[in-house]
């Protein structure tokens, strides 16, 4: 049966129903971007904690089966006494608990060290949470430095956009 689906504006993810819809393995049934422009968050604490993620957007699946690929772009700093700065995702639901270290790895999925300047990483992560469910999550991009007492940034306020893309792609297995 093919999906129905609305056809959404630009840049307004698609809703619908997709009751009897299959689709290969690996097909993106659903992106969406998140911009968020001029922000900036200043992170002092050495654990992954959810008063330090920026980006935070909405994300339905349609699919439940269906798995989240997250890929971020976002400016980072460290001070000159931070050894590192850990950037991961945040993910929180209804249907499972909170989660501010998507990846579970302590240095997260992206690490850099004090160079002096910005730095842009590109975090990436594919979520294949449990429980499969079309509920409403909530995805951001997290971070931690290294130890007490360093101090690091995300985002780079009016000078860089962080950008939060969310692709949902088909997983029949």
């Amino acid at each position: 049966t093919s999906p129905t689906l609305t056809t959404p504006a630009l840049g307004t993810p698609a809703s619908g129903t997709l009751t009897n819809a299959t689709f290969p393995d690996g097909h993106i049934i659903q992106s969406k971007m998140y911009v968020h422009t001029g922000a900036q968050v200043q992170v002092t604490s050495n654990s992954f904690n959810s008063n330090d993620v920026i980006a935070l957007t909405t994300f339905t699946p349609l699919v439940a089966g269906s798995d989240i690929l997250l890929i971020g772009c976002i400016a980072v700093y460290c001070t000159s006494t931070a050894s590192y700065i850990y950037v991961d995702f945040y993910r929180n639901a209804s249907d499972f608990t909170e989660n501010v270290n998507l990846s579970g790895e302590p240095s997260g999925t992206t690490v850099t060290n004090h160079s002096g300047s910005w730095q842009t990483v590109n975090p990436m992560y594919l979520d294949t949470r449990t429980p499969k469910s079309t509920n409403e999550r909530t995805y951001a991009i997290s971070a931690r430095v290294h130890s007490d007492g360093e101090t690091g940034w995300i985002g780079w306020g009016e000078a860089s956009d962080t950008r939060l893309m969310i692709f949902e792609i088909a997983n029949n297995s």
